[in-house]
Parts: structure tokens; C-alpha cells; sequence
């Protein structure tokens, strides 16, 4: 596996900031592709972007994959030389990616070049690539070629972000626009301004004369715009609006009071910019009406609220107030918190460094925001979601802190469960992945189990096979045992709770063994581990029962319904892979039975034929072995060898459609006997065609008569027009001929056959068989 890039948090920051990954096929980037494998002579071609654990073909061409694992990826490697090429001549030759499945399986990768796609800020997001399936290289202008289309790539993924960064900022403005109260603006997190309303520009005299003014710094004392923007970066945290009352001098008038307003808002490409708006409460806070108002909203609001002084002798901020729905939410009313610290409500599982953020935050005047597990009066944990504001006075002066605490219990329970039902879908699909790409059966049980261990948190595992012929249940994989513990002996029918999960098809729990399980468990861990649980699960597909998942737990199991859920899944996914390696192995050793029912099929054809001509008995059989033996010579592989052997032994089947009156008959034959016996090779490929078994060995019978000057027949090939296997045939059976005794002559000392044969070639036979022929030991092929 690639080595992990230095700046890897940034480069991935980098590639989801395009907001490429998982989109739709578009034509601009398959002419890339199409164009780098025209261009570079392959059958495959893609541009690959490396997430955090894939890599993903924006475009694909002349392979149907989408997505592989990064740790099969040869682009992960490209990422390294953002200047070169990475070309990888044979796969198979290069220790990186020998063993890679992607070599040994489809699509049998051999060849790889791959152009890193370099972003203008330096980042390389991926590669656009060429892959071929035979070892290779390429030349530099082709190099040159694929480099440049890399270039032309990352352009076009740049026009991409530029039209999306447009349509953002458009669709920015129009939902600030249908949401903003009067006075409105929208800043990003350093309270620079995005959009300024008109009505903001009347509020802010400054704006209306300053054309060039960026944000807050420009428009208001340093020490107040520095202090909105803190408030402006704890809204970026929360889901709710923040409050706060700022004085804001309007040139030439009296100073005016404003509630500023300061709530988040996720542009399209998921990033927080700030909305704000101000209300003028000058008048309304003359008005005593407006503070009762105020008191109501703390007083109803459905979040707690706690109001503490700065902070007390002990330097640690106290609580002076709190609100109805601190109490309903706590348990604890205002007399029993009144001059504590918020410390009370922390508990075992709190997070301390919080709290003690939070103190110093108070003691410094900054705003704060942060999620921590709190403990109600009656000891029950739930997590709430803290955001501290500080009260300033007329002089600017910290007097108090508003603290807010909103439940998040359920929120942080659904991530958890999000978080646990991820793992577990991602370990499902590492498991069909191991099925539907063929592994070992040893290896895909082995990563259930190691799934088992990680996900459902148990103590060991292992899986038994049921073997129906000895009858046994045989243990074949396990995890999680001590290193000196070795795999028990095949189980018989004994009663023990495998073979009761076998048979019962249910799973079995320790429960359900009240005297013998303690020995039970005792006899399992027997090198002196400790196990208080059992269960076994049988692995059952098709109402067959394949064997049995034992686990084993140091303390007692107390499974809820999604945990049994998924135990159930992986047993099934166990079955299914058992299931699927039986059939293979049944299907493997059928097809075996098949092919050899075949051959000896065609071995009593040719019996057949040799016995309907008693000059030329043993005549098929002798051929076929020496023709086999020139096929080996001549380097062809054990397929090819195969398909002669076949095409060997039926090479005058086409005889069957001639008449015993022609093909008998002693004495020479006339022109309109020779023109039927001529037919026999067409009579052949007639017969053998329609068997598709058959026809990768039809060359010999449909050939092996025709002659290398082209003076042969039915067709009159020339030279390499005639089969290679055909032209390796002639050669054996001209030989054998003349090695033979007919009744019109008697067979030739083999000497004088090798003489013949040498001097036919270049005109009966192809030269290059010939010279392997005459290497060969012609006693071999004599006279029997």
C-alpha cells in the first residue's frame, strides 16, 4: 500500500472542496479518457480521485468499474511525484503491486501509467491513467500527450468549482434576502463583510461614504468589532441565534442601542457564513415594558439557563440565577444551585477539559461553546450542548454570564448509532467483497470473525464445518484465543451445544446449558482463560445447515435487538460464503467429469475411424502423440496442446460421409472419386461446427490437407493463411504415412521419410515446423 501523503488532511481538504467525488458521468471528462487510451494504444483508460479509503473513476473507459479500495490503488503511489509520471511497465514484476488483486484479478491489470491531476494550489488530487493488460511502455511524446490531458483535467475540475462558487454566492444572497430582517449583512467567521443590505448601509452612516470597508475592523472600534467578531465565531458553532446588545456612535448624532442578532448558515458547499441583523432598542429599553418582555422569553424559553458572576473569592465563577427549564431539565431548583458552581452538574463521563476551558474563557471575557455529558439531581446522564455569553455594563465591563444549555442527548445518541450502523455496513461490504471476488473460503470466514470481535465487542470466536461424509463438525477458523491454544479435534454427536445448534437450527446460548455449561466453557478454555458466555449460531442458507459460529465472552453477554441483528447478518453472510464455496467446488469437480467424458468420446471416434480402414489402425492415435510432441516444441502452451490433441484424433472424421466403395477401394482412384474424397475436411467442419465443444479444435480436420505453396485442398490456403495448428499436423501425418506399410507399398526407412519431409519444405510444409520436426528424434517415429 502507497505510503500516506505528508500533507494528506490538506490534500483530502483539497479534493472535497471540489465537490466532485460521487457526481453523475459527464462527456467532457469521458473524451479525456477516450482520447489518453486512443492516444496511448490501451484498452483502458481513467481519471482517479483518492478519498481517505477509495479511489473513484469520475470517468471509466473500457472497464465498467467505478471504484476500487485505496489499498489496491496504483494511484495512491502517483501522489508523491506531482512532476512525473508513474509507469509501471509489468505489475507482476513490481513487488508494490505483485500480489494486488487488481493484477491477479479483473482487470488484470500489467500495465500502468498514470499523469498526477495537480491542482493550482499544489495539491494532486489523483490521476489520469492508461492501463493495459501485456507489458509494456510508452514513448515521450505520448508521455508528453498524457501529462498534458492531465493538465487540460484539472482545468476543466476548476471551471467546475469557479460555476459552483458562483451559483453559491447567488444562492447566498437570495436566501439571506428571503430571511434578513430590515438592517442585514452577511460576514464570514473573521466578520468580513460577504453582503451588505441597503438598509445596513443606512444604519452604518460610515458604509454610505467608504466604498472599500471589508468588516467590522473597518466600521467600529477595534475592541468593540473584535468583540462581535468572537460572538460572530460562536455562532458559527451553534444551531441557534446569539444575542448581544452593542452602543453604536452614528456620526453627527447621539449614540443609539442595538440587539445584533448573529445566526449561521451553510452555503451550498457546506461551508458557515454568518447572517446578522440589528434592531434599534434605544426607546425600547427606556421601556420597562421591553425588560418584563425579556424576563418572559428567559422565563418560557425551552432551554436551561444559568446566570453566574464572573467569578468569587475562589476564582471560580457562581451561579446567581437560573430559569423553570433548568429545573424541569436538572432536577435542581435555584436554592439548591444558588452560589455553586456549574461544576455540580459534571459527572464520571464529563469531559473536564471543557469545564476548565470554560472557567478560563469566563476569566478572560470570551465567548465559549462546547458539548459535555451532564448528570441530573438523580444521578441519570444525559448531554447538553453549553454556550456562555458575558453581560457587559454601561462601562463595558464583564458583570455576568448568560450560559445556555440545550439537550443533545438523543442528538449525540443518533450519531453514535449512525457511527455503529456505518462500521457495520462498511465491514458487510468488505465481507461481499471477499465473497463476490473469490477469496479463500479460510480468508473470508477469518474477516467475519475479525468483524465479530471489532463490531459486537466479544471475546473470541471460531467457526466449525459440518462434514457429512465422517459426520463431524471440524473447527476451521478463530480468533480472539490465547496464542498456545490450538484448534479442538473434530466434534462427533455428543449433545454438546454445537451439535444442538446444528440440528435445531436456532441458536444456542450458554442459558440453555444449566449443568454442563460451566465444564463446557472450562474444556474450551482450557490454557486458563476465563469465559462467563457462550453461544453457538448455526450458518444456514437454503434451509441447509453448513456449521456452527461459537463465541465466547469473559463476562456475561447482554445483547439488545440491533446487536442479535447483526450477529445474525455476519452468520448469514458465513453461510452464504460457505454455501458459495461448495457450489464452486462442486461445479469444478463436475466440469472436470465433463471434459473427461468428452475426451474419451472423441478418443472412441477415432478408435472408430482407424477400424473402419484396416491399413491405417493405430494411424490416428500415433499421429495425434507426435503431433502433441511438435506443438510442446514449438513452445505453445497446454490449452493450445489440448485443442490439437482433439483436433488431432478427429482429423478424418469427415471420412464417416464417404462411401466404403470410394474410400476402400484397392486400386487408384479417378478424377470423380478424388473429387469426393477431397470433400472430406468440408464434411468435417459440417460435423464438428454445431459442437461448440468442438470447434476450438476444428482447424486440423478442416485444414490439415492444405499445403504451404497453396496447391492443397479444399481451400487453397497459403503459408500463414493455414492454421498454425493444421500446418504442425501435416507434418506428423505425412510422416506417419510414409513410416507404414500400405497394401500397395511398404512403409520407408525412416532416414528416407526425414529426407522427403526435408525436402518438402518450403512447399508441402511450413520451413519452421520442419526445422522443429527434424530436431526431433525420427526413431521415435518409425516403424512399429
Amino acid at each position: 500500500m502507497a505510503r500516506e501523503h505528508k500533507d494528506e488532511t490538506e490534500r483530502l481538504n483539497e479534493l472535497h472542496r471540489y465537490a466532485i467525488l460521487d457526481t453523475q458521468a459527464e462527456q467532457d471528462f469521458d473524451d479525456f479518457t477516450w482520447l489518453a487510451a486512443y492516444i496511448c494504444n490501451t484498452p483502458i483508460s481513467l481519471i482517479s480521485l483518492v478519498d481517505e479509503n477509495r479511489q473513484w473513476f469520475k470517468s471509466h473507459y473500457g472497464t465498467q468499474l467505478t471504484e476500487t479500495p485505496r489499498e489496491y490503488s496504483f494511484c495512491a503511489h502517483a501522489l508523491f511525484q506531482q512532476e512525473n509520471i508513474l509507469e509501471v511497465p509489468d505489475a507482476a514484476q513490481d513487488a508494490r503491486f505483485a500480489s494486488n488483486p487488481l493484477v491477479k484479478q479483473e482487470p488484470s491489470i500489467c500495465y500502468y501509467a498514470g499523469a498526477p491531476l495537480v491542482t493550482s494550489a499544489g495539491y494532486t488530487l489523483g490521476t489520469l491513467c492508461v492501463i493495459d493488460t501485456v507489458p509494456r511502455t510508452i514513448s515521450s511524446e505520448q508521455r508528453n500527450a498524457l501529462q498534458t490531458l492531465a493538465r487540460q483535467v484539472v482545468r476543466r475540475m476548476e471551471l467546475h468549482l469557479s460555476q459552483a462558487s458562483q451559483h453559491k454566492a447567488e444562492t447566498r444572497l437570495k436566501n439571506f434576502m428571503e430571511n434578513s430582517p430590515a438592517a442585514a449583512w452577511i460576514t464570514d467567521l473573521n466578520g468580513d463583510f460577504l453582503f451588505i443590505s441597503s438598509s445596513c448601509r443606512m444604519l452604518f452612516d460610515t458604509l454610505s461614504e467608504t466604498e472599500n470597508t471589508n468588516g467590522f475592523l473597518d466600521l467600529l472600534p477595534k475592541e468593540q468589532a473584535l468583540r462581535i467578531i468572537k460572538h460572530i465565531q460562536l455562532a458559527a458553532g451553534t444551531k441557534g441565534p446569539i444575542y448581544l446588545t452593542e452602543t453604536i456612535q452614528h456620526l453627527g448624532r447621539t449614540e443609539q442601542e442595538f440587539i445584533l442578532c448573529l445566526f449561521p448558515m451553510q452555503d451550498p458547499d457546506g461551508s458557515i457564513v454568518i447572517g446578522g441583523t440589528a434592531l434599534d432598542i434605544t426607546q425600547e429599553k427606556r421601556n420597562t415594558g421591553l425588560m418584563r418582555l425579556l424576563s418572559r422569553v428567559v422565563e418560557q424559553t425551552s432551554e436551561s439557563v444559568m446566570i453566574t458572576d464572573v467569578q468569587s473569592e475562589d476564582s471560580v465563577p457562581n451561579i446567581v440565577f437560573t430559569n423553570p427549564a433548568f429545573t424541569r431539565i436538572t432536577g435542581y431548583t435555584l436554592d439548591e444551585v444558588a452560589g455553586k458552581s456549574p461544576d455540580m452538574l459534571l459527572g464520571p463521563r464529563s469531559e473536564a477539559m471543557a469545564m476548565l476551558r470554560l472557567h478560563r474563557a469566563i476569566q478572560s471575557g470570551d465567548a465559549f461553546s462546547t458539548e459535555m455529558y451532564n448528570y441530573r439531581k438523580n444521578g441519570t446522564e444525559l448531554s447538553m450542548e453549553w454556550v456562555a455569553s458575558p453581560v457587559r455594563d454601561d462601562n463595558n465591563s464583564i458583570t455576568h454570564y448568560v450560559i445556555t444549555q440545550r439537550d443533545t442527548t438523543e442528538h449525540r445518541q443518533t450519531r453514535e448509532r449512525v457511527r455503529m450502523q456505518f462500521e457495520r455496513l462498511a465491514a458487510l461490504r468488505a465481507i461481499d467483497a471477499s465473497i463476490t471476488g473469490g477469496h479463500r473460503l479460510v480468508f473470508t470466514l477469518g474477516l467475519v470473525l475479525d468483524q465479530l470481535l471489532e463490531l459486537l465487542k466479544v471475546s473470541a470466536a471460531d467457526v466449525m464445518l459440518y462434514n457429512k461424509n465422517r459426520d463431524i463438525l471440524e473447527t476451521v477458523v478463530q480468533r480472539g484465543f490465547g496464542p498456545e491454544y490450538k484448534l479442538p479435534l473434530p466434534l462427533r454427536q455428543d449433545g454438546g451445544p454445537a451439535w444442538q445448534a446444528l440440528k435445531l437450527k436456532r441458536i444456542i446460548s450458554l442459558a440453555e446449558l444449566p449443568d454442563a455449561g460451566n465444564a463446557f466453557l472450562q474444556k474450551i478454555y482450557r490454557m486458563g482463560e476465563i469465559a462467563e458466555d457462550y453461544m453457538a449460531v448455526p450458518l444456514i442458507t437454503r434451509n441447509e445447515t453448513h456449521g456452527v459460529l461459537q463465541i465466547y465472552h469473559t463476562r456475561t453477554l447482554q445483547p439488545d435487538d440491533e446487536w442479535m441483528e447483526f450477529l445474525e447478518t455476519l452468520a448469514g453472510q458465513a453461510a452464504i460464503a460457505i454455501y458459495n464455496s461448495t457450489l464452486l467446488q462442486g461445479l469444478e469437480e463436475a466440469n472436470i467429469e465433463l471434459i473427461a467424458s468428452h475426451d474419451a468420446t472423441i478418443e472412441g471416434w477415432s478408435r472408430a475411424l482407424d477400424l473402419r480402414d484396416k491399413e491405417t489402425e493405430g494411424h490416428s492415435q500415433r499421429v495425434t502423440e507426435m503431433t502433441v510432441q511438435l506443438a510442446r516444441e514449438m513452445g505453445l502452451d497446454e490449452g493450445e496442446q489440448l485443442r490439437m490433441r482433439r483436433g488431432a484424433l478427429l482429423h478424418d472424421v469427415g471420412k464417416l460421409g464417404i462411401p466404403d466403395s470410394i474410400l476402400l477401394k484397392p486400386g487408384p482412384l479417378s478424377e470423380e472419386e478424388w473429387k469426393v474424397m477431397r470433400q472430406h475436411p468440408i464434411l468435417a467442419y459440417e460435423m464438428l461446427w454445431p459442437i461448440k465443444f468442438l470447434r476450438p479444435a476444428i482447424d486440423i480436420p478442416w485444414c490439415h490437407h492444405e499445403k504451404w505453396d497453396g496447391s492443397g485442398y479444399p481451400h487453397g490456403l497459403v503459408r500463414q493463411e493455414i492454421p498454425l495448428a493444421a500446418r504442425i499436423f501435416a507434418v506428423a501425418d505425412v510422416h506417419d504415412a510414409l513410416c507404414s506399410n500400405r497394401s500397395y507399398r511398404q512403409g520407408w526407412p525412416i532416414e528416407q521419410v526425414r529426407e522427403y519431409m526435408k525436402e518438402q519444405s518450403g512447399i508441402h510444409f511450413d520451413p519452421e515446423v520442419i526445422q522443429v520436426y527434424l530436431k526431433l528424434n525420427g526413431n521415435s517415429y518409425g516403424k512399429e
